[in-house]
């Protein structure tokens, strides 16, 4: 496919990140916080990008073909920092080459599934979540929960025409965001799965979001 072919290219051609360490959010949940210009609008020059629902399938693809597995906290692998520059790249370019024929500037994670044929995912209904909610399935952790007596699982959030992912692969759990977070780029934030309404609310106050802001998640299905 070319579209892979030239994704091997991008790798090939992205500079190895200097040691990047974890902080700690506290109660077992760290973050790794990107370089300011290693996110989705400013990442190679680029001035602007509304490419993350097709960037957060992408690193959900590599994830799973690679089997890539959840790092330990301390210094992230460079490997996987790779990973994200190369989806941010390959998903902004595929964006651009469709652009003139976008419906709408922000992609659902449906509309950009059918950009990316090669990966074979299918997307589930999306279904709304907050982080509280007197309905447990209808919380962000509720449905993350359900997932955890599966091995490896990935998970959209669409929250304000921004698209992140969760990946689930207990004991571990990981959410990643390729937007701008100033005066940091993109973030990665691990925790365990054994307690994920509190990794959740983490990730909520590092975003910004209220409690009761609702967004919706697309579960993703591998062959």
């Amino acid at each position: 496919n070319e579209d892979l072919a030239e994704f091997a290219k991008i790798l090939d051609e992205i500079d190895e990140l200097a040691p990047l360490c974890s902080v700690s959010l506290g109660e077992e949940v760290c973050a790794w916080k990107l370089p300011q210009q290693m996110c989705q609008s400013l990442f190679n020059q680029r001035n602007g990008s509304n490419a993350c629902s097709l960037i957060s399938l992408l690193i959900a693809y590599v994830l799973e073909k690679k089997n890539i597995q959840i790092p330990e906290e301390g210094f992230i692998p460079p490997y996987l920092v790779k990973i994200l520059c190369g989806c941010i790249e390959l998903g902004n370019r595929i964006y651009d080459n469709c652009r003139d024929s976008l419906p709408n500037r922000y992609l659902s994670i449906q509309e950009a599934f059918t950009l990316l044929p090669f990966t074979s995912i299918s997307v589930e209904e999306p279904l709304p979540v907050r982080l509280e909610d007197e309905h447990h399935l209808s919380t962000i952790w509720g449905q993350l929960d359900l997932l955890t007596e599966t091995s490896r699982n990935f998970v959209n959030i669409i929250i304000d025409e921004k698209t992140s992912l969760f990946v689930l692969i207990p004991p571990s759990v990981l959410y990643i965001d390729t937007h701008s977070h100033l005066p940091h780029g993109a973030v990665i934030v691990k925790g365990p799965a054994s307690n994920l309404r509190t990794f959740c609310r983490y990730v909520w106050e590092l975003e910004g979001h209220a409690g009761e802001t609702y967004g919706n998640i697309c579960a993703l299905k591998f062959p």
